[in-house]
């Protein structure tokens, strides 16, 4: 058989294949399949530089990611600081004691918030702020008959309050996890209305202390909440993003789970948040370190800052995936005649005037004898390209045998390489 004649077989069998297993895409312009017959099956491999720290996904937040990151984290905050209760006063002071009681802060708002990116350390958060807070006072002279006295309550807002916070982003266990690193509250109680009568020094000597006491304890318990928020309701929602998808695919293909861990502490920029993602398809049974390392990816593009998040998808993510599958044993396929359509040009039988002109000697031996082929992969198929276009390459064999009785018979096999993109 010419070197011809083998070239227009296998280019017929690679339209049998790509008709019969994935009509959708053969009907795609997009795709071409070319076919070079009689290439050594290890011609080709993936191009890499090797490095056992590159990522197979490199993703990076812009400064307008991280501004809605910071509309989520303002939620999440407002939501945790509803109430607050403050611990009583207590005072003696000139004959006269009294105490503030059920001092409770129940308004807290965020007027206005803005996030700047600290290169290096983390993201630092400010808030202008608003709280509302209610108690209880009471007061007597010491000495019988402990005259004047009184009760009552009193209302209190605050205005030109402020809430600064630095927010650390690390790595725990391949998973982003954030940690608190400093806050500064500056509550500033601009309105005090009391009920219940209370006039000249009392009265003066009320709003001091409740004044200093609310400063320095809202201040203190506004930082606590924020410490408590960032390491509890901040990693929660983190934790609940998924870092591994288990690759639910049909029959004997079910063996796989895509990887997404962080490798290493993301990168705070002046401009960015990056992260290297694992992006790695695994046997799930059997994990395995695939012969080839990811190729090295771009970092983040200022010139297109505008979106929220840029994502490089290494072709490693989809090379590992067919390695699993190839090293599973499970890249191949059987063509008998009855899958071919009837409305294709030729069939898989001997006596097929196309297919004897190209193995007449198959044709002598099984004369009239429908043909099976067997399409194997000799190597691991693989991804290549730019990002503007990808290109598959998958070196296989294709075995042919007579459909004889009660098993196939051997005829020949050809070693070829399809390439599709």
């Amino acid at each position: 058989m010419g070197v011809s004649g083998r070239y227009k077989l296998v280019a017929l069998l690679a339209v049998v294949l790509v008709a019969t297993t994935a009509p959708a895409a053969a009907t795609s312009p997009s795709l071409r399949a070319t076919v070079q017959a009689l290439r050594a099956v290890n011609a080709f491999r993936e191009s890499v530089q090797p490095s056992s720290t590159s990522p197979g996904i490199r993703g990076s937040w812009s400064q307008k990611g991280i501004d809605y990151a910071r509309e989520i984290a303002v939620g999440i905050i407002s939501a945790s600081v509803k109430k607050v209760t403050l611990p009583d006063i207590k005072f003696d002071k000139d004959s006269i004691s009294g105490e503030i009681t059920n001092l409770v802060c129940d308004d807290f708002k965020v007027l206005s918030s803005k996030s700047t990116l600290e290169a290096g350390t983390g993201i630092a958060l400010g808030a202008s702020i608003a709280v509302s807070c209610s108690a209880d006072w009471n007061y007597r002279e010491n000495i019988w008959p402990h005259i004047p006295h009184g009760s009552g309550s009193v209302d209190l807002a605050t205005s030109s309050s402020s809430l600064d916070v630095s927010i650390g982003v690390i790595t725990v266990d391949q998973k982003p996890n954030v940690k608190a690193l400093s806050c500064a509250a500056n509550v500033d109680i601009t309105t005090l209305d009391f009920h219940g009568g209370l006039t000249g020094d009392i009265l003066n000597l009320f709003k001091g202390l409740i004044k200093d006491h609310i400063h320095s304890a809202m201040d203190t318990d506004l930082c606590n909440t924020f410490d408590s928020v960032v390491s509890g309701a901040f990693n929660k929602v983190l934790d609940s993003f998924t870092y591994s998808l288990m690759l639910d695919l049909p029959g004997a293909f079910n063996i796989s789970t895509a990887k997404f861990g962080l490798m290493d502490t993301p990168v705070v920029a002046s401009d960015y948040v990056g992260v290297n993602l694992q992006g790695e398809v695994v046997n799930r049974d059997h994990p395995a370190t695939p012969p080839f390392s990811p190729n090295p990816l771009p970092t983040f593009d200022a010139s297109d800052a505008d979106h929220m998040l840029q994502l490089y998808i290494s072709r490693y993510v989809f090379n590992t995936g067919a390695w699993v599958f190839f090293e599973a044993g499970l890249e191949k396929i059987v063509i008998t005649p009855a899958m071919v359509p009837s409305s294709f040009p030729f069939k898989l039988n001997t006596s097929d005037p196309t297919f004897s002109s190209i193995a007449p000697g198959m044709a002598q031996k099984y004369p009239d004898t429908g043909v099976e082929l067997l399409f194997a992969s000799t190597s691991y198929p693989s991804v290549n390209g730019n990002t503007s276009v990808a290109n598959l390459t998958a070196p296989v064999s294709i075995s042919f045998a007579a459909a004889t009785s009660p098993s196939p018979s051997f005829a020949f096999e050809l070693a070829c390489t399809i390439v599709g993109g």
